[in-house]
């Protein structure tokens, strides 16, 4: 029984390596899909790959490649096994373009502060409406209480 090891794309999750296998299993003894890498190993293949990849493009956004191996599975070797490195894109290393300090702290915690202002704004302004003057551990009291409605949202 000759082993057939094909390139894979388009594979994105397991529901994706399902789709394939079902579509390639009428077509062949054994089907072994894998995601990483992606890469499908045919054993026994009752037909001609044209027939494969059309199955394949069938079941989805998928593309089996033409680059096939043939070999017994006694002969799978390291490199077969071992997913190949991916290359790192060097943006991907590199550090954030400098902004001032000024403008992004104030866009970063406008909402927050401006939050917080109405809260307090709103404990003193609560405090005055009852008459009884603004005291510091009602003002705490009713902050607090503005805090947690506020947050809870969040």
């Amino acid at each position: 029984m000759n082993t057939h090891t094909y390139p894979l794309t388009g594979l994105h999750c397991n529901a994706c390596v399902k789709r394939v296998t079902q579509a390639l299993q009428p077509l062949a003894d054994s089907v072994a899909v894998s995601l990483s890498p992606m890469r499908v190993v045919v054993t026994g293949a009752k037909t001609e790959f044209a027939n494969l990849q059309a199955a394949v493009s069938g079941a989805g956004k998928y593309h089996l490649m033409a680059a096939a191996q043939t070999q017994s599975p006694l002969q799978t070797s390291v490199a077969d096994v071992a997913p190949a490195p991916t290359p790192v894109a060097t943006s991907a290393l590199a550090p954030p373009a400098p902004t001032s300090a000024g403008s992004s702290w104030w866009a970063t915690y406008r909402p927050l502060l401006l939050l917080l202002a109405y809260i307090l704004g709103a404990s003193v302004l609560v405090q005055l409406a009852h008459g009884g003057g603004v005291q510091a551990t009602e003002t705490m009291r009713l902050f607090m209480a503005g805090f947690f409605l506020a947050f809870s949202f969040f």
